[in-house]
């Protein structure tokens, strides 16, 4: 071969190994540009080691839990989201507790539409009460400003058992036990001029189905009567729990019957962490529980009354303090969203998980899952395909003065 046509092969071979690499940049910008970035993760399991406490409470402060480590995780770049799209939900259900630190001043009333002050205790016997003098006045403090705000709002009272004394089983179970429950709320309710009662009775045993039933549907009757009087009509609403373990849960098995007679029931489709995944409320997971899975066991469930269903959504996220610890335990918390940046999390430097669509940063061995604006928004759309009758969230302390995560997924204005 002459100089000539070894020079030519020369160029046409530079030629296509040029072209070939101008392609591979291209390809990988473009993958590299799109929404979403999967992040590999380890299909390893976590165990489910603590319920939550029997009072419900969580402290502003963060919350030190234990579990298995996780084996690997590789993050993705980070990126900025916002969203534009408005949701206005027939019914925006939210809890105040009163242990957190917000002034209620801050809070947007106005696109709530249910306001459930969180919670005020059940004995043996069946009589209600508050905790101490200190939570009545947070009671007594955010009925004024709500009403006062929006003066649609129907403003309620969750009950629940005082720590594992098991009374809602017990007072459900005797005749007389209930008609002083029901009593001692009706005093409850016209004395503080409340518009209904929402029931914390998640975990009964298969030999309380009939009773539980019974208390619900003889509480329904005596509010209806209540109205006769009044001319006013009262809530009713439960809590059902997210999926855990196994695909299933008591209250399930029983909720057809129970959905004849309450208005409503908030699905608490959050906290899967403590099963077998790392996101706090995972939209969709192949390795755990999760927030489709729960919504659709509580849809076949109902008996076809799924307008009475409402999505749970958290305003926090949960973090690991050493990813890479090969200790058994490691230790875990919970981060209200108004505290992120103080406790040393920035939103602004998050990254995405595809398959969960849920919201993460990675910071050396630290990691965050937690629910922001873009994970928020991802819920309502799906909240739109299954045609749920409203949302539930946990709770407004957790949110910022700004109410960035309340308006993510409520633009409505429920006191017009």
């Amino acid at each position: 071969m002459d100089y000539y046509h070894r020079e030519k092969r020369k160029k046409v071979i530079s030629f296509v190994f040029s072209m070939l690499v101008i392609s591979g940049c291209v390809a990988g910008y473009g993958t590299y540009g799109k929404e979403d970035h999967e992040v590999v993760r380890s299909s390893g399991e976590f165990s489910q080691l603590l319920r939550d406490p029997p009072s419900g409470t969580i402290p502003e402060t963060t919350r030190t839990l234990t579990t298995k480590p996780i084996q690997k995780i590789t993050t993705t770049t980070t990126e900025s989201w916002t969203s534009t799209i408005p949701f206005c939900p027939e019914r925006v259900v939210a809890y105040y507790s009163g242990t957190g630190h917000r002034d209620v001043s801050n809070i947007d009333f106005s696109k709530l539409s249910h306001l459930i002050f969180f919670h005020l205790l059940l004995d043996l016997n069946g009589n209600v009460s508050f905790r101490h003098e200190h939570q009545k006045l947070r009671f007594l403090e955010l009925k004024e400003k709500a009403r006062r705000a929006n003066n649609n709002i129907k403003f309620m009272v969750s009950i629940e058992e005082d720590g594992v004394g098991f009374q809602f089983s017990k007072v459900a179970s005797k005749a007389e036990k209930r008609q002083i429950f029901f009593n001692s709320f009706t005093t409850i309710l016209q004395n503080y001029e409340l518009d209904g009662i929402d029931i914390i009775w998640m975990h009964p045993y298969r030999e309380d189905f009939a009773n539980q039933v019974t208390l619900i549907q003889e509480l329904r009757e005596h509010l209806d009567r209540l109205t006769v009087e009044t001319k006013k009509p009262y809530v009713i609403s439960l809590v059902a729990p997210a999926l855990g373990s196994t695909l299933g849960t008591n209250l399930g098995e029983n909720i057809k019957n129970i959905l004849e007679y309450v208005d409503f029931l908030s699905i608490r489709s959050f906290d899967y962490w403590k099963f077998s995944t790392v996101a706090s409320a995972p939209l969709y997971s192949k390795t755990g529980p999760n927030v489709n899975d729960t919504v659709i066991y509580y849809i076949r469930k109902s008996g076809g009354n799924v307008e009475k269903l409402n999505l749970g959504l958290e305003f926090s996220g949960t973090f690991l303090n050493d990813v890479n610890s090969k200790k058994s335990q490691e230790q875990r918390g919970k981060v209200f969203w108004r505290n992120l940046e103080k406790e040393g999390w920035k939103d602004s430097i998050s990254s995405w998980d595809l398959e969960s669509q849920t919201s993460y940063i990675r910071q050396k061995r630290k990691y965050l899952s937690f629910e922001n604006v873009k994970s928020l928004s991802k819920k309502m759309k799906y909240f739109n395909r299954q045609d749920l009758g409203g949302l539930m969230i946990w709770s407004l302390e957790m949110d910022d003065d700004k109410n960035t995560l309340l308006g993510a997924v409520s633009s409505c204005g429920y006191n017009q």
